[in-house]
């Protein structure tokens, strides 16, 4: 994994631990993603991973078609959605919950 993907997870990890430090979530619903447009990857939170259980290695690596690229988890079911937003010049991570 090179050191942007790497730092990609690690700031998609820490903003999916914020949602619930502010109260913006409800049980596991809810996820933050984000884009690396060079590699053309995007790191989002598993499906169903609790936050409180969350580290950086457990966010989703996928390619703009929403494959896995590297992953032991499901991605979340937002995925299709993120991919769709995502492609678009000038657009950033965002947040659903």
């Amino acid at each position: 994994m090179n050191s942007n993907i790497k730092a990609l997870r690690e700031r998609v990890c820490q903003a999916n631990i914020d949602l619930v430090k502010y109260d913006l979530v409800t049980l596991t619903w809810g996820n933050v993603s984000g884009i690396d447009r060079d590699e053309g990857l995007v790191a989002i939170k598993p499906s169903g991973v609790d936050y409180d259980a969350l580290q950086p290695e457990h966010m989703v690596i996928v390619d703009l078609e929403g494959n896995v690229v590297e992953s032991d988890f499901r991605a979340s079911s937002d995925t299709p959605s993120v991919i769709s937003v995502s492609i678009h010049p000038g657009a950033t991570p965002f947040t659903r919950t």
